[in-house]
């Protein structure tokens, strides 16, 4: 970071673009883990009026960039208020992680100036466009830590195999003893290694490919649990038992009732589970829909220069 050029001053420690006595930014960030994701809280502080101003008319937004080169995983956030709470699913990171900090601008901004700028700069102003940097803050690097319990990753309770059938399915789930298998035909089977395959190069494919082949799953495998909880017509006792036997025979029920409890769902209690199945398959999995539907950003942002 401290060996970037930019055609107009940029506020960060590393440079005298601004004087200092006038001129602030940092995002100062905290980690905390729960038991399936890793969560990032910002506080940022900003001491620089023109950019108040700036920020204050939209023109501006803070940015905070995530980069893990384990798990290929790479997001941007994107935000205006001076706190904000990053949420990150467990299974996204792993090893090392990189954040950066920045204020970039959100529009064009002509005539750029500020009394806060260096002598030098005297009595000049720019020309700054859309995504540009204006301000850098702290950069962080660190290892996540191991508090998330694997058990309760619930990708990793799914297999996908394909079928030789020449009549199979596009797609079928079937639960075993440890795995939830996904069966796929050939032709779409061939397409998932594809995608999967890419997945070194986009960080976001991994949630678009959930979406398309373990949502699916997932969605029928609650279906079946909460079909089987109703037919018990709310006998507590044999609920109980059936939560004990399936915990105990299968390993993917034992995931899946862990999560759930997780996200305040009681499987001892169907009645009260009013959400569809996809909902709740959806928050199981950390809505893999809208993190996958960034690969597109991603994909379409591939050819472009980064500028942050």
């Amino acid at each position: 970071m401290a060996n970037k050029n930019y055609p107009h001053p940029v506020l960060s420690f590393y440079t005298d673009d601004f004087d200092p006595s006038k001129a602030k930014f940092d995002i100062k960030i905290s980690k905390k883990t729960d038991r399936m994701n890793y969560q990032f809280f910002c506080d940022v502080v900003l001491e620089e009026e023109n950019l108040k101003d700036l920020l204050n008319n939209g023109k501006l937004a803070f940015v905070v960039k995530v980069i893990c080169s384990t798990t290929r995983y790479r997001n941007v956030f994107q935000f205006n208020d001076l706190e904000h709470l990053i949420t990150i699913p467990s299974y996204l990171l792993e090893r090392r992680v990189e954040i950066s900090t920045f204020i970039v601008a959100t529009e064009q901004i002509n005539n750029y100036s500020s009394l806060s700028f260096n002598e030098d700069y005297d009595d000049a102003s720019f020309t700054v466009f859309q995504g540009d940097v204006l301000a850098e803050g702290s950069e962080y690097k660190f290892n996540v830590d191991k508090q998330i319990d694997p058990l309760v990753k619930v990708p990793s309770i799914f297999t996908i195999v394909y079928s030789d059938s020449n009549q199979a399915p596009p797609i079928d789930v079937r639960s075993m003893e440890e795995k939830i298998v996904v069966t796929l035909n050939k032709e779409n089977f061939q397409k998932y290694k594809y995608l999967k395959g890419l997945q070194n190069q986009f960080g976001n494919l991994a949630a678009l490919t959930s979406s398309l082949f373990i949502l699916p799953g997932l969605i029928t495998v609650v279906d079946d649990i909460r079909r089987e909880l109703m037919e018990l017509n709310g006998d507590l006792e044999a609920i109980k038992d059936y939560i004990e036997e399936k915990e105990n025979e299968h390993r993917w029920f034992k995931v899946i009732n862990a999560r759930l409890l997780d996200k305040g769902i009681k499987l001892s209690e169907p009645e009260n589970i009013t959400e569809s199945s996809l909902v709740i398959a959806q928050k199981l999995l950390g809505d893999p829909l809208s993190n996958g539907l960034q690969f597109f950003d991603e994909l379409l942002g591939a050819s472009e220069e980064d500028v942050i």
